[in-house]
């Protein structure tokens, strides 16, 4: 008797011990699937019609890699929109034939006479071709008899477009001498939107 009972036992366990492994494993199989369907959807590109981009776009945040206060109102802010008055023109306007317009500034950061110098730069104004491949925009500039191509990634909302800015480029933006609370500023994206009219 006490031979059958240990042997159910036995037995129970052994269901019980192949019940939770099988559920251990098919938890992490399934898991498994679903980050790799997470990642392909993250890399999938998405498609976006070349009149989607027609039209007339305004800068709308320059977020920046850390918190800032540039215009002393004691108020940190990681968007330099927030914090200057430097980057207000910058915009985009895509035309049908393929051709664009972009309004360009820059920050200088500076120490003169002991006193941080936060100063607008003139901004630029540059023109060219454009082509779209899925959400890749490609940006062509003529300078100095040399075509430079820009390539972004688009990240889309409703009425508004944001890129990611690499460090060269950043320095586009903030022409930084050194020396001030905002030295080593990393401009690392930028987000236009849709201008009404």
């Amino acid at each position: 008797m006490l031979t059958s009972y240990l042997f159910m036992r036995m037995k129970s366990f052994t269901l019980f011990l192949t019940l939770l492994l099988t559920s251990v494993l098919f938890t992490s199989c399934q898991k498994e699937e679903l980050y790799d369907k997470e990642a392909e959807a993250r890399n999938a590109s998405v498609f976006i019609y070349d009149s989607y981009l027609i039209g007339n776009w305004e800068v709308n945040s320059m977020i920046v890699d850390r918190d800032v206060d540039l215009n002393g109102d004691a108020k940190f802010s990681d968007n330099l929109l927030l914090e200057t008055s430097c980057f207000e023109t910058m915009s985009f306007e895509f035309r049908g034939n393929k051709t664009f317009t972009m309004t360009t500034s820059a920050l200088g950061l500076q120490v003169r006479d002991d006193k941080e110098v936060f100063s607008c730069m003139q901004e630029k104004v540059l023109q060219g071709n454009w082509s779209l491949k899925n959400d890749v925009l490609y940006l062509y500039v003529k300078i100095n008899q040399r075509v430079h191509e820009q390539k972004i990634h688009l990240l889309l909302s409703e009425d508004s477009f944001a890129f990611e800015v690499n460090d060269a480029e950043s320095k586009e933006y903030l022409k930084d001498q050194g020396g001030t609370s905002a030295s080593g500023l990393v401009v690392v994206s930028l987000e236009y939107s849709r201008k009404i009219k």
